[in-house]
C-alpha cells in the first residue's frame, strides 16, 4: 500500500535475470540497502505503470501501462 492505494507487484517486477545466458542462474534483487530506515522503491514499481509526477501538489499517480496485466490500483 502506497499512499493509501494498493499497488501490484509480483516477484518479477524486482528480480530479473542478469546471467550470459537467460537461463535465470544469476538474479539480481533490485531493491539495495541504503542508510535510511526505508527502502525506495522506484524502477520495479515503474516498470509495469503509468506514472504521472505533480511537483506543484506532491503527488503520483499510477495507471497500469497498456502493455501491463496489472489491474486498476484501487483505494485502500
Amino acid at each position: 500500500m502506497f499512499g493509501n492505494y494498493w499497488l501490484e507487484l509480483e516477484p518479477e517486477d524486482y528480480i530479473i535475470d542478469v546471467s550470459q545466458n537467460g537461463d535465470m542462474s544469476v538474479c539480481m534483487f533490485l531493491i539495495a540497502p541504503n542508510e535510511y530506515e526505508f527502502f525506495i522503491f522506484g524502477q520495479p514499481i515503474f516498470q509495469s505503470y503509468y506514472v504521472i509526477h505533480s511537483m506543484d501538489n506532491a503527488t503520483m499517480g499510477f495507471v497500469p501501462s497498456a502493455q501491463s496485466k496489472k489491474g486498476i490500483v484501487q483505494k485502500g
